[in-house]
């Protein structure tokens, strides 16, 4: 999906972006894989899993992660809530991964909607 200028730098501009910068430690783009639970992936538990997946920002905040997917879904403000569900066995899923590779706790996942805006998942 091609972005405007002006979507490029109400991104850029964001509060969530504004918190990255003063992190002292940020990853973007962080490939990972990782064995998990089925269960983690809201499917039936006992079976292990490999997930394999990007996250695209996280950084560190008082101790903890804050972690961050970019989705360029359009989506109207009615069904956002609903779209934010339907990927909150995703971020889950990434955070415990997170933790999992790094021993630190995730604090606090978003979705970034780039038409939308930020909305905590």
């Amino acid at each position: 999906t091609a972005l405007s200028v002006e979507q490029i730098l109400s991104v850029l501009n964001s509060e969530i972006i504004v918190r990255a910068k003063r992190s002292p430690l940020v990853y973007r783009e962080k490939n990972f894989s990782l064995k998990m639970d089925s269960g983690a992936l809201g499917l039936p538990a006992g079976e292990t899993v490999v997930v394999q997946g990007t996250i695209d920002l996280c950084f560190i905040e008082e101790g903890a992660f804050v972690l961050v997917d970019y989705k360029t879904d359009q989506v109207s403000s009615n069904a956002l809530e609903a779209r934010v569900d339907s990927y909150r066995s995703q971020i889950e899923a990434y955070a415990q991964a997170l933790t999992d590779l790094t021993g630190y706790p995730v604090s606090e996942k978003y979705l970034f909607f780039i038409h939308q805006g930020c909305v905590r998942a």
